[in-house]
Parts: structure tokens; C-alpha cells; sequence
């Protein structure tokens, strides 16, 4: 094992972990006990239960179980990597190899490449699935206050602001994700996603990195790159109060930015290997199936998943849903938008106990802690979401994020509802 070798703080959070049987098995448990009408409803039922023991039991099954007005879904829970660069890049001289063998030793199932231009970002993109991982070829651009990504694309990026830039990445059929987004201020495109978490901006650009620094440099000289990277976490505040404000205009999905270069050395110490990096936030996606490259694109642009620190611990089996009331049918997932009732209720699942907070318009409203959580939805329209946290027994146990959910986002209502369970997925 090389000097970056990935500590974990506990055995169950290791880098390429099992389901969470338990969390599956629970939640299809509460489906068969409301499933009573119908004796069909009861045998479909079961053999989900057999269905999710398997995938439980395998890698590629990692998920949740949610149970809709129509019957019971499986949604697999794929992890991934959102803005990395390669040799591609003018900063960076990471080799396909290394790339490929640090995904594969994280655990990834996905990674959307974003270099900087070049003239052979396409011809030498990593695309398609290498060591188990599905990948994207994809372009970071600079704006004058932030980037723009543009993930999956055929040619390199065309034009000079947001919209020309968004208008160039969607002729190509890809995602315009706003990167660095701490300093944009101009939000008018229809772009596809925002970068909430940026692991660059927290370790070097947002301005506690020399005083962090002191602290850090005897844990990266003695090859603890990830303990050192944890002392520069925190909250970004700056780019979630912008998130939650532009929520309240349109669905803005949200992604980790990872950043990833492995281009810091002090001496002969690598400060930022791929492993590190790739395994410091993902960005997790709800997918039907098998991984491809269209699903993907389109669990992004839909942001029906979350963002989890995973160095602190896998974010397998967390959810955020709302929930009717009386018969529990999983109205929204993460990401979805609908009209305002009050016959609904959010649920939170966890893989572990932890503390979780609701927040709406970016106010906290309530915390609690445990691992099968229910919140009110009493707030009336707007943009609601969860934040959990937890402690990096690495520094002091120090109280730190792990998991921001997407939002989900409640509109005013602009006609009578149909049924009690019009939505199903």
C-alpha cells in the first residue's frame, strides 16, 4: 500500500462497502404491511423482499426501496466523481492509468471528466466504462467569476458567457453544471446544474487555507493527506444560500465538484492523490437499473440524488422523501417539484444514526437524530432539503457536514388535485 493509503474511521464505512441490507429489508417490511387490499399486492411484494436480499448482497445493488401508490420500487444508489482532471489539462499530468486504478480503488461508478480546453480533450477524453466506472468526457471553461462544466460532450465549448456557453454544451446533447459558484452572480441561463461543494475553493480559495495550512502540513508530511484535507472542511455557506435563493425560481439540482487534480506536491509528498480526492465528497445518484450514460445525464438534470463527504462514512441507504400521511406512498423523491398539499410528510433515512436537519428557504428548521427520521411539511410553498452531520473523530470531533440532500420543491397550487397519489416513479 502506497503513503496515501485511505484510512477509514470505521470498519463499516470501508471504501467499497456492502448495501445496508437492513435499511432495504425495512422499508419493503412497511410495504408489505400496507399492501392488504389485494393478495397480488402481497405476492409482488415478496418477491421484491427476494429481489432486494439479492441486491443487498451485491455491490452493484446499493440503493433504496420506495414504496409508490402503485406498488414497490428498487432505485440503485450509484457514487461518483463530478469535475476531474487528467493530463489533458494544462494543471494536471494524471495519466488515464492512475485515473482508472484510483476509481477502481475508491469504489466509483461514475466520473464526469472536466478538463481544461485543449485541442485533444476530446481525442484523448476518458470516456466509457474502464476499471467499472462509466466515464464522461467533459470541459471545464472559465467564466469571469466561476466555470462552467459541461460534461459529455463531442467538441470543445463554444462562446463567452453563460448563455452561449450553455447554448454550445446543450447543442451537444450534454449537461452546463455552474462551477465555483461562490462567485457568480449571474444566474440567468438554463443551465442544468450547480456545483454546491467545490473541494478546491474549501481547501485553497476561500481564505482560511494559511492559518489551516500550519495546522496541516505535519499531517501531509507524514503521509496523512486525508486527515490533513479534513482540517479545510466546512460548510459552504456562500454557495448554499445562493442555492436555496435560486430555488425558489426553478428546480436547480445540486452536484459536488471534487476538483481533482493530483497536482500539489511538497517535496516528494503527494498532497492531493486521486484516491484522496475522489474519495473526499461524491456526488450519488437514484438510477433504475444499469448504469448508462443517458441514465446518468438525466439523474443529474432531474438532481434525484445527494452529496455526501464519504471520507466521514458511505452514504448508502440515505434518503429524502415526502410521504402521504396515512398510507406512507412516497409521493417525491429528491429533486422533484409539485403543488402544495397537506396531507404530506418528509421522511429521511440513514445508513447510521446521525443529526439531520430540515431546512426551508435556507432557514433550519428542526433538528433530530436516528436513522428513520419523519419531518413536518407545514411551511407552506418553497424549497425544502436536509442537511446531516457529523464528527471527524480525525481532528478533535469537531462537528462537520457529511450529506446534503437535493431539494425538494413545493409550489403554490394552480388546480385542484386529481387523487390523493398522482405521482408515481
Amino acid at each position: 500500500m502506497n503513503n496515501y493509503e485511505l484510512r477509514m474511521t470505521n470498519d463499516e464505512f470501508g471504501v467499497r462497502p456492502r448495501a445496508k441490507q437492513s435499511v432495504a429489508l425495512t422499508r419493503v417490511t412497511r410495504a408489505f404491511k400496507n399492501q392488504k387490499s389485494k393478495i397480488k399486492n402481497c405476492i409482488a411484494t415478496a418477491l421484491v423482499v427476494l429481489f432486494a436480499s439479492y441486491y443487498a448482497s451485491a455491490d452493484q445493488g446499493r440503493g433504496v426501496i420506495l414504496e409508490t401508490p402503485s406498488g414497490v420500487n428498487y432505485w440503485s444508489d450509484y457514487r461518483g466523481v463530478v469535475h476531474a482532471h487528467s493530463f489533458v489539462s494544462h494543471d494536471s499530468e494524471g495519466t488515464h492509468e492512475e485515473i482508472v486504478a484510483a476509481a477502481e480503488q475508491v469504489g466509483l461508478d461514475f466520473m464526469c471528466m472536466t478538463d481544461h480546453p485543449a485541442d485533444n480533450l476530446v481525442s484523448d477524453g476518458l470516456t466509457g466504462v474502464h476499471g467499472g466506472c462509466l466515464f464522461l468526457i467533459g470541459e471545464e471553461r472559465g467564466l469571469a467569476d466561476g466555470s462552467m462544466l459541461g460534461v459529455h460532450l463531442s467538441d470543445l465549448i463554444d462562446g463567452g458567457d453563460v448563455r452561449e456557453m450553455t447554448e454550445s454544451i446543450h447543442g451537444m446533447g450534454g449537461l452546463a453544471i455552474l462551477g465555483h459558484a461562490e462567485g457568480i452572480e449571474d444566474f440567468d441561463a438554463d443551465f442544468d446544474a450547480l456545483e454546491v461543494y467545490n473541494l478546491h475553493y474549501d481547501t485553497l480559495l476561500d481564505g482560511k487555507e494559511r492559518a489551516t495550512m500550519l495546522r496541516a502540513m505535519p499531517q501531509l508530511l507524514l503521509g496523512n493527506q486525508e486527515r490533513a484535507l479534513r482540517m479545510f472542511q466546512d460548510r459552504p455557506d456562500v454557495v448554499m444560500e445562493k442555492w436555496d435563493r435560486l430555488g425558489l425560481e426553478r428546480r436547480v439540482p445540486g452536484v459536488a465538484g471534487n476538483d481533482s487534480h493530483q497536482n500539489v506536491r511538497f517535496g516528494t509528498i503527494q498532497a492531493d492523490p486521486y484516491p484522496v480526492s475522489y474519495h473526499f465528497v461524491n456526488t450519488h445518484l437514484f438510477i433504475k437499473g444499469d448504469l448508462t450514460t443517458e441514465k446518468l445525464l438525466d439523474a443529474i438534470e432531474e438532481g434525484r440524488g445527494y452529496i455526501c463527504h464519504e471520507m466521514y462514512g458511505d452514504g448508502f441507504g440515505f434518503d429524502f422523501t415526502l410521504r402521504h400521511k396515512n398510507t406512507k406512498h412516497v409521493i417525491a423523491m429528491q429533486g422533484e417539484e409539485l403543488e402544495l398539499r397537506d396531507d404530506v410528510e418528509f421522511e429521511v433515512n440513514l445508513p447510521t444514526s446521525r443529526p439531520v436537519t430540515l431546512y426551508y428557504n435556507g432557514e433550519a428548521q428542526g433538528t433530530q437524530e436516528g436513522t428513520d427520521l419523519v419531518f413536518p411539511c407545514d411551511k407552506g410553498p418553497g424549497v425544502y432539503r436536509v442537511e446531516v452531520t457529523t464528527t471527524d473523530d480525525m481532528n478533535g470531533g469537531r462537528v462537520v457536514p457529511w450529506i446534503f440532500s437535493n431539494p425538494i420543491y413545493i409550489r403554490e397550487k394552480t388546480a385542484p388535485a386529481t387523487s390523493d397519489d398522482e405521482e408515481d416513479f
